[in-house]
């Protein structure tokens, strides 16, 4: 059975809490924390080559039969 810790993971910037607006100030808080060393990883260079990896695998995956056919 998957839950909120299942989607936040080890992720530094999601927060558990019973009180939601407690668990809203500190994933705030821990998204402001952490964004300098995300936002290295996450450059355009390393954008665009997710993107392209992301479409060659589709279509790797993708039966021919449903490819795009350009006549």
């Amino acid at each position: 059975m998957t839950g909120p810790r299942d989607v936040i993971g080890n992720h530094p910037v999601g927060a558990l809490n019973e009180d939601l607006r407690i668990a809203c100030l500190a994933a705030g808080d821990n998204f402001a924390a952490s964004m300098p060393r995300i936002a290295k990883r996450h450059t355009w260079e390393a954008s665009a080559r997710a993107f392209v990896e992301n479409i060659t695998n589709v279509r790797a995956e993708e039966p021919k039969s449903e490819r795009y056919n350009s006549r």
